[in-house]
């Protein structure tokens, strides 16, 4: 009896369970009759990395409006889902987008998001566009695409910019996959250049750098090439210099990553092109206390300006997917970016420096 009673209560907060959960999910039809499109957004909104999804969302919205989306002919609904920057996330989200909300499209960023993305929507007639990865294999697939600098950009740049001035450099890279590919791309660079160079690991999470900054200095390096993410990147900066380390520090688009450049001031590096200008500002005043980040922006942008009038053609899987693919070539906010054979929109590379507290623009 007593079993009887508890498998029934079962069955009733199952069914109060799943009976909430589509009411939280009920929403007025405000399509106006029109054909709806969905597109899932996967960023980081909260955690360490949280004002990279919130300055990459500005762009996103940015771009609407700059469409006057809501005069087109289908009814684009966004369906933002917050990360958290955390791979137990990004599971649940893929699963909730491609099951519960349908959608016809994905847009995620970064190399993580990016590759369970592209590896969950396998089979499924969904569009993934991916932002800012480091990876080409995001792309893998008829149905995956991404808006990115590449480390095979990147890197020859910034070991360009070594020859010459240094001999000996300590090559900083955190233990994810982003950076580790990005390492494997310097590491030959410098070989083939004469550069000597030892390579130190640093685990996501770690906040102790102390005895690996003496082991570093004891092979007594004229410059750190650092591949770290905020808050490693932080935490590595400030704990150098309480030590007394003056050795410069350079870096890929990964100095751009951090929310205080204070740590890096007078550093030079590679990065991603940027957006500048009226449009850079104009997300900037949109992202007014949420956000000063400003990588990624322009992919984001494109990528909404570039994806929206394919939309509007036709919202097929088969349709979406052929556009995109037959599009080699895109003009968009930071000059043309040109689609390779992976199905990555390569965009330009820039050089920076950190000065006063900001990342500007090298002008050659």
């Amino acid at each position: 009896m007593k079993a009887k009673i508890i498998t029934t209560l079962v069955i009733i907060l199952v069914a109060a369970a799943i009976g909430v959960l589509a009411w939280r999910n009920r929403r007025p039809d405000d399509s106006g009759g029109k054909p709806v499109v969905k597109i899932g957004l996967s960023l980081p909104m909260t955690g360490n990395l949280g004002y990279i999804g919130r300055g990459v969302l500005g762009a996103i919205e940015t771009a609407k409006e700059d469409l006057n989306i809501a005069s087109l002919k289908n009814h684009y609904k966004f369906i933002l889902e917050d990360n958290a920057w955390d791979v137990k996330f990004m599971h649940q989200i893929n699963a909730k987008l491609t099951g519960l909300d349908k959608v016809n499209v994905i847009i995620d960023l970064g190399t993580m998001a990016g590759r369970l993305t592209t590896q969950h929507i396998a089979g499924k007639p969904i569009i993934h566009v991916n932002l800012c990865a480091s990876d080409k294999r995001v792309a893998d697939g008829k149905q995956s695409f991404a808006h990115t600098t590449l480390p095979e950009q990147e890197v020859p740049v910034l070991v360009d910019s070594l020859i010459g001035k240094y001999k000996n450099a300590a090559l900083v890279v955190l233990n994810a996959e982003h950076a580790v590919i990005t390492g494997r791309e310097i590491e030959p660079l410098l070989r083939k250049n004469g550069i000597r160079f030892h390579t130190y690991t640093i685990n996501p999470g770690e906040r102790d750098m102390r005895i690996l900054l003496e082991k570093i200095e004891l092979k007594k390096p004229d410059v750190y090439i650092v591949l770290l993410n905020s808050p490693e990147l932080e935490i590595f900066a400030r704990q150098k210099k309480e030590r007394g380390f003056k050795t410069p520090m350079t870096s890929t688009h990964y100095f751009s990553n951090t929310n205080d450049f204070d740590w890096i001031e007078g550093s030079e590096y590679v990065d991603y092109a940027q957006v500048e200008g009226d449009l850079l500002a104009r997300i900037l005043k949109r992202n007014a206390g949420k956000s000063d980040y400003t990588m990624c922006l322009g992919n984001a942008y494109d990528v909404i300006t570039m994806l929206i009038p394919i939309l509007e053609e036709s919202s097929a899987y088969q349709d979406i997917s052929d556009r995109l693919a037959q599009t080699k070539a895109y003009g968009g906010v930071m000059g043309v970016v040109r689609q390779d054979a992976a199905g990555v929109f390569r965009a330009g590379v820039s050089r920076r420096k950190v000065q006063n507290g900001k990342s500007v623009v090298i002008r050659e």
